[in-house]
């Protein structure tokens, strides 16, 4: 009777044993399969994070691309029209821009209608200060021009000379005087001594009626 009852717990506890071996490998098994599976989960997070910031830096990187080839095509552009008013700019623009010190400096002064002096000798390359006086009653202007410009100027019938005394698309040089002033200008004489041959006041009369002198080179 008592070995019937050993053998009886004894096979109970067997199966008790196995029961729980194979929770055991059950839950092995579960822990093995979830490992991965976080892994992935990982994995798929950080891999679009990863890739997103590096798409992000492509635009960037060509827009500055773009804003440097604007910038550069504006200063290629800037460039070429620095280039295209310099190559508009009239000799008298080149007469009136002298570096440096002026050589000598000469007075004139202009009445009705004479200057004084009404002659003036010249070198190529020399640059005169002159202080030009207006004792008249009327505004004058000192011009220096030669007879070819002033033909077709006294031709148009004075058109194109301005309040100031300019006169548009020549390459005179002027300065306009108002009565009982001053004013100044720097004269650089170029090295064509056909240039500049006559000393003039192209304000509508003034030259007719003898407002004039003569340039000469030495």
């Amino acid at each position: 009777m008592l070995s019937h009852r050993y053998t009886s717990l004894l096979r109970r506890f067997s199966l008790l044993f196995v029961l729980i071996l194979v929770a055991a490998a059950c839950a092995s098994d579960s822990t093995t399969d979830a490992a991965p599976a976080t892994s992935a989960a990982a994995q798929t997070q950080v891999t679009p994070a990863a890739t997103e910031p590096a798409a992000a830096a492509a635009p960037a990187a060509t827009g500055d691309d773009h804003m440097d080839d604007s910038h550069a095509e504006d200063a290629a552009e800037h460039m070429d029209d620095a280039a295209d008013e310099h190559m508009d700019e009239t000799m008298s623009d080149d007469m009136t821009t002298a570096a440096g010190e002026p050589d000598r400096v000469v007075e004139v002064v202009m009445t009705e209608f004479a200057f004084s002096p009404d002659s003036l000798n010249v070198t190529a390359g020399e640059t005169i200060k002159f202080i030009v006086t207006n004792e008249g009653v009327v505004p004058h202007e000192l011009r220096f021009s030669n007879l070819h410009r002033i033909e077709e100027h006294l031709a148009s019938g004075h058109e194109g000379h301005d309040e100031e005394g300019g006169h548009h698309g020549d390459a005179d040089v002027m300065v306009l005087v108002d009565p009982s002033a001053s004013e100044e200008m720097i004269v650089t004489f170029p090295e064509d001594a056909t240039f500049f041959t006559e000393i003039v006041c192209l304000i509508e009369g003034h030259y007719e009626a003898g407002m004039k002198g003569l340039l000469t080179y030495n």
